[in-house]
Parts: C-alpha cells; structure tokens; sequence
C-alpha cells in the first residue's frame, strides 16, 4: 500500500477529507465525495464536493460541488447520470442529480435533527435504503427509511439498534442472500469502541 496524504485540495485551497464509499460509473471512472474545511484550524465553513478518478483512483479531480455548509456525504449512483447524495448538518439533507454529478439539486432534509451521518443503498428489488446514527439524547441507536419511488419519497422511521452513548454510528448497510440487511456501526460504551453488527428486515 502506498498513502497519498492530502490528496486533493478544494477549490479554496483547503484540506479535504473523503468520505463514504468509493462508486463506479458504467465508463470505469471512479466516483466519490469529499469535504473542504479549515477544521484543523477551527471549525467549518463546510462544503461537500463530488470527486471523480479517471486513473484507477491515482489522481484525483474536482468535478462539482454538492452543497455548502454541509460535510460528511453519502452518493449512490441510480445509472443512466443520475445520482443521490445524503449530506450531513445539523440532519441529512437529500442532493439529486440528474446530469452525471456536475450539478446537485436540494430535495430537502430526511431525517430529524441530529439524525446523522446516513448511508444509501439500492436494494435489488429497486427500493432505496437510507440508514442513520441518531444521535438525539432519548433516542439514541440506528434508524432507516426506505423509498419505493428512487429517493423522491420516503416512509417510516425504523428503528435497527441502540447505542449507548451519543458517540457512535456511521452505518454502512448490505443486502444479505437472503433478503436481510446487515448494518455495521461503530459504538461508544464508557471509555472503549466496538464495532457493531445488526442484522434485520425491513417490516412489510
């Protein structure tokens, strides 16, 4: 293995950290996002970018900007150009687009407040599954929503696992053989991490 520290900087001349999974398109380049921050030096402003790789992953470029104020962004890619992306704030926020990531449209927040990071996944039946850390004081676990219609709507809150404390989640969701998902979190109990497994149904 080789590192490639600071690997890409934003448009502003920041460090970016990446985020999520690394996606192909159908042409073999590689997608994935990141966020530009002066963090080190204190915190924000936030601005998350859609990055692409047309050499394997060994450089990297800047092909659009998904949103401001937001950082940690989850991207599923639907086929055809069209691309969902769940960023976090203060919750997740819903991105589309439908132009092969150079431009993102805001279809709204889709969670509750502190209801965060979240993952996309495409079930094989064609639903959408979004998962979630919720971090609020008296609820917090893990949470999902799926939609029937490729992100444009979505139904109820499920609840997937609990947490201890407020320091955990970052989901990341695969649809078993069997038709089960498994959700992989990671969890803060007292002074030590652990990484954390659920395997469960979607309710019909």
């Amino acid at each position: 293995w080789q590192v490639h520290k600071n690997f890409i900087a934003d448009p502003l001349g920041r460090e970016m950290v990446a985020f999520g999974d690394i996606v192909p398109s159908e042409d073999g380049r590689l997608n994935a996002s990141a966020y530009g921050t002066t963090y080190w030096e204190k915190p924000g402003p936030w601005m998350s970018y859609f990055l692409t790789s047309d050499d394997g992953g060994t450089s990297w470029s800047v092909k659009s900007k998904i949103a401001d104020t937001l950082n940690e962004t989850a991207l599923l890619y639907l086929g055809k150009g069209e691309w969902l992306a769940a960023a976090r704030g203060k919750n997740t926020t819903l991105f589309r687009s439908t132009d092969d990531g150079a431009t993102w449209q805001d279809e709204g927040t889709v969670s509750e407040d502190r209801q965060i990071p979240a993952n996309l996944l495409q079930l094989r039946d064609g639903r959408i599954l979004l998962t979630m850390g919720d971090r609020r004081k008296d609820h917090l676990g893990i949470r999902a929503r799926v939609s029937t219609d490729q992100g444009k709507t979505w139904g109820d809150t499920y609840f997937v696992a609990t947490m201890p404390s407020g320091d955990g989640g970052y989901p990341a969701s695969l649809e078993r053989n069997d038709g089960k998902i498994l959700t992989l979190f990671y969890s803060k109990s007292e002074d030590s991490y652990s990484a954390q497994a659920a395997i469960w149904e979607i309710p019909e």
